[in-house]
């Protein structure tokens, strides 16, 4: 057998081929990628190359990717058979022949997409004996099946690698990567080898491949897949070429080009990520107008191998700690590094005062459901209490050492202690829960009823009584939030399909009816009204939307508040209900306030309620977070998919933190 020979050169992986058309584009005058060329890029002592073997093309029935290489492709003279690579990864599970067909399982039909020669597990391993190992995609499809519970493990895309065994000829399979997509038709995905690499020279060779989605956005991503000795993980990956302008309709139209350098920089493997983003305008039709580009941005990412994977690296980002969730898990910020702490499902994250502990709910998988607790100096994550179901809200008191949180099913209030894992339960349907300044006194709503329980007495009392149907046709009282002043509680009044912002007295001691509330209520009435209080207690936020009909435009007013009672100042109205806008965040000193409306960031000054745009993006998107750092000055944007950085505390063009990423929560620890 003959295996194939690499060339080592640098690798500089462009996702735009010079002189070449996107493949995806529809003919007549569609846009495609703007031609790139590679570039000897100069390196000193910080900065050098890193060697990378060129790898064989993908076979033809593979869509071709826009790819440059530094080096000609090298054509392998032995790669396995489709059939054969079915054998070794199926074994006797495999059923029928070329002629007739393959199926595996109940329902499947198995497929191999491209395969590449090399070294992943590095020569002489006990694996396989021969130096040249293939790297495989497989997959399946189930058709329309509607049972497909027997099948799940022959339904999954994954890179398998493959070797010949020590005592013969015969393929084997060595090893394989998670599932990367699930019960996917071979021609609905396209996938093809980029090249080899061996940032870390351990002399296990890594695949960079690209795969690639049609729709209305045409998508291509670069993943970087690397041996760890029990798979074939996936340590990176990023989208390189995004192009919606074939769509029917957008918010707005683009095009993203990316290209993807993997270098060292002062001793650590990083790849650079450089990309530039072309907006166009509409023409009367609402299409792409491609002849008239809007806008031009352009943006270069750095990420770091940690020796796991590579993670996101900014040193011109915040230098404060910051945690944020994905639907992929929970990450920490940390001197200009993501770096991942947990990879299950999260939601509902608090800091500790002193910023060195962060505690969250997990709520999938089933077996790991509850609030745990990351502890950032020793690194180390415990779990705090389980939880039966899902849990509305949790907050961490202000002195630290309890934690209070709100359970769907059964319906409880749970207050428990961080130091000593004691806890009591107070039964109540309950939303919404907060504390008291000082940290002795929580207050919770329950039925359209608002409660105060004091932790010492280890009792209730009632605020706010509510009668038959509180919410619908009369009032009841929900989302409570405590001023940090402690004198006043603002909670929403809601009856019949709308709400209005309310205060309440903290110390009061006998019930009020919601019916008086209702009729005290600040006069601002919506379908959705959301509340945030300045760090002094003097105003509070009031944000109202339509998130439901969306057929009036969201707003955001100051409540300052004198003696009980509130006046009412409107900041800003959006320009359209189709337009979304964040929830209102004060910064630490209370003289700001930030939020974004549509398109644009504005931050206003609170004492006199002017507003600047710091920023305006192409389009408005419809998920969003904003986080000002402790000292009130930076300001973290979650935009859509990406991550900005406004550093001067002041307008101008914001620094990418992170690309492709969409971030659910977002919060600093506090100083």
């Amino acid at each position: 057998m003959k295996y194939l020979r690499f060339t080592y050169a640098v690798i500089l992986i462009s996702l735009l081929l010079a002189g070449c058309r996107n493949p995806f584009a529809p003919s007549g005058g569609e846009v495609s990628p703007t031609p790139a060329t590679l570039s000897t890029t100069e390196t000193s002592a910080a900065t050098s190359p890193i060697s990378t073997p060129a790898i064989e093309t993908a076979p033809e029935s593979i869509t071709p990717i826009p790819t440059v290489f530094s080096s000609p492709l090298t054509q392998s003279d032995s790669v396995p058979a489709a059939a054969d690579i079915l054998q070794a990864v199926y074994g006797e599970a495999l059923q029928g022949n070329m002629e007739d067909g393959y199926h595996v399982g109940e329902v499947t039909v198995p497929w191999v997409g491209p395969v590449a020669s090399g070294s992943f597990t590095g020569r002489g391993t006990t694996q396989s004996a021969a130096p040249t190992q293939w790297a495989a995609l497989i997959g399946g499809e189930a058709g329309n099946s509607s049972d497909l519970s027997s099948d799940e493990q022959y339904l999954s895309i994954r890179w398998v690698i493959l070797g010949t065994s020590a005592s013969s000829s015969d393929l084997v399979t060595i090893g394989r990567s998670p599932s990367l997509r699930y019960n996917v038709a071979q021609t609905e995905e396209s996938w093809r080898v980029g090249g080899l690499s061996d940032f870390d020279r351990d002399g296990a060779q890594e695949l960079i491949a690209v795969s690639s989605t049609r729709g209305g956005i045409q998508r291509q991503t670069t993943h970087l897949f690397r041996w760890d000795g029990a798979e074939f993980a996936q340590v990176w990956s990023a989208s390189t070429f995004e192009d919606n302008t074939s769509a029917d309709s957008a918010p707005t139209y683009y095009i993203y080009e990316a290209t993807v350098n993997l270098r060292t920089e002062d001793g650590n493997p990083t790849i650079m990520l450089e990309s530039t983003t072309r907006y166009f305008a509409k023409n009367a039709e609402g299409r792409a107008n491609t002849a008239s580009v809007t806008q031009s941005d352009t943006s270069t990412q750095r990420y770091r191998w940690d020796g796991r994977t590579f993670m996101a690296h900014t040193p011109g980002g915040p230098q404060e700690t910051f945690a944020y969730s994905t639907g992929a898990g929970l990450w920490l910020w940390v001197d200009a590094n993501a770096q991942q702490i947990d990879d299950r499902h999260v939601s509902n994250m608090d800091w500790s005062q002193d910023g060195n502990q962060l505690v969250y709910v997990v709520w999938w998988p089933s077996d790991a459901k509850g609030i745990w607790l990351y502890d950032i100096p020793t690194g180390s994550r415990t779990q705090v209490s389980p939880v039966e179901s899902a849990v509305y809200d949790m907050q961490r008191s202000p002195g630290g050492d309890v934690l209070a949180y709100v359970q769907a099913v059964p319906a409880q209030v749970r207050i428990s202690s961080l130091t000593d894992n004691s806890s009591l339960t107070v039964e109540a349907v309950a939303q919404g829960i907060s504390w008291s300044p000082d940290g002795t006194q929580l207050v919770y709503d329950h039925s359209g009823s608002l409660s105060r329980y004091d932790l010492a007495a280890q009792r209730s009392q009632m605020l706010v009584e509510a009668g038959e149907s509180a919410g619908d046709s009369s009032p009841g009282i929900y989302s409570p939030a405590w001023s940090p002043r402690g004198d006043l509680i603002a909670a929403i009044v809601r009856q019949e399909g709308t709400e209005q912002p309310t205060l309440i007295e903290a110390s009061s001691s006998n019930p009020l009816p919601a019916d008086d509330l209702a009729q005290r209520a600040i006069g601002i009435q919506a379908p959705n009204v959301d509340i945030n209080w300045s760090p002094s207690g003097e105003q509070f936020a009031v944000l109202t939307s339509d998130p439901a009909s969306g057929s009036a435009p969201g707003a955001v007013y100051i409540i300052d508040v004198a003696a009980g009672t509130g006046t009412l100042r409107k900041l800003v109205e959006a320009s359209s209900a189709a337009d979304p806008v964040s929830l209102p965040v004060w910064n630490s000193t209370g003289d700001r306030l930030a939020a974004i409306v549509g398109p644009d960031v504005i931050v206003w000054d609170t004492a006199t309620g002017g507003g600047t745009t710091w920023h305006t993006f192409p389009a408005a998107a419809e998920e969003s977070n904003i986080a000002w750092s402790p000292d009130g000055l930076g300001l973290l944007v979650s935009y859509g998919a990406e991550l900005f950085w406004f550093a001067a505390g002041e307008p101008g063009e914001p620094m990418l933190l992170l690309k492709d990423i969409a971030i659910e929560s977002l919060q600093f620890a506090k100083p």
